[in-house]
């Protein structure tokens, strides 16, 4: 009897630690700079939103199961324009998820990496205009839904990892809309066709560095 539960316990045990080897997960936050691409960098005139970069931060996961892992990331981009007649500035909340593949590299201490994620997009913000009198207009709240690739390289730095990341974000994939708002004091972020302009499409090229820990 005594044999037997000594047995069933090293079960156990050898259990415990292979499933450990297999699960893992890493968290933790950074930085990055965003650049627009599309219609976002374009002036209105021309069909665009006129925006210029902005910094974005975030904080990110990483889970390892067996030989799927799977990425989220919450992130706060914010994005500015400064013109002739008005300052803008736009806001995008991020939340992404999606899988990632690791290229196995022997004897080099870094681990590339190839992703991709579906993203669910909230845009808010503000124009002031300029002249006199001045005002301030709100953006009036939307949630759109993107997809997104990007590619990135991890460093181990003892107990730390340094996760360097490119990725290119289609923000409104889907979901786009146009609504007239003529003599209304918010601006609507009228991405869908309507009064004479194309479905416009809102892209960001984005570099980011984020410190990450294992759990």
């Amino acid at each position: 009897m005594k044999v037997k539960l000594f047995l069933f316990g090293l079960l156990l045990v050898a259990l415990s630690m292979n499933s450990n080897a297999q699960v893992t997960f890493q968290v933790g936050a950074g930085a990055g700079y965003s650049v627009g691409a599309g219609d976002l960098p374009n002036e209105w005139v021309d069909g665009g939103y006129g925006m210029d970069g902005g910094f974005n931060i975030h904080a990110k996961a990483r889970v390892g199961l067996l030989t799927f892992i799977g990425v989220g990331e919450v992130g706060y981009t914010m994005m500015t324009h400064d013109g002739t007649t008005s300052e803008d500035d736009l806001n995008i909340l991020s939340l992404k998820v999606g899988p990632e593949f690791h290229i196995s590299l022997p004897l080099i201490p870094i681990d590339p990496y190839l992703g991709a994620n579906f993203q669910v997009n909230t845009f808010s913000g503000e124009s002031r205009t300029k002249g006199t009198p001045s005002a301030t207009y709100e953006i009036e709240s939307a949630a759109r839904y993107g997809i997104g690739i990007n590619g990135g390289v991890i460093f181990s730095l003892g107990g730390l990892k340094l996760d360097l990341n490119l990725g290119y974000n289609m923000l409104n994939a889907f979901g786009k809309d146009f609504e007239n708002n003529t003599g209304s004091d918010t601006f609507l972020l009228n991405d869908g066709e309507g009064d004479g302009f194309d479905a416009r499409s809102i892209n960001t090229l984005e570099f980011k560095v984020t410190a990450m820990i294992g759990i």
